[in-house]
């Protein structure tokens, strides 16, 4: 993910069959990457096919470790993260 509104407290993002997969270590070199934890993640019912990202979660770490936000330009977003996520979510409202 990349060019990121950090105004926004969630971005929302369609969930794409055919994104981009890389190896973890592939990421390790990109000096303006954050990683997307699963508790970053959220799911909204009125946005079918797409999971949101809580960018205020990203913003607080970002702070606590001196960071600005606005100097990170991508998100990197495990997809076995998304498919738990999806997957709890249907669970849970089944």
């Amino acid at each position: 993910m990349k060019n990121i509104d950090w105004s926004k407290q969630t971005l929302y993002l369609e969930i794409d069959k055919n994104a981009q997969k890389d190896d973890i270590e592939n990421f390790i070199d990109m000096e303006f990457s954050v990683s997307v934890f699963i508790s970053d993640l959220v799911v909204n019912e009125d946005k079918k096919n797409f999971f949101g990202v809580n960018l205020e979660n990203i913003k607080s770490r970002l702070i606590d470790e001196g960071c600005i936000s606005e100097d990170i330009n991508q998100l990197i977003i495990r997809v076995v993260d998304v498919k738990e996520v999806i997957y709890m979510d249907r669970y849970l409202v089944s």
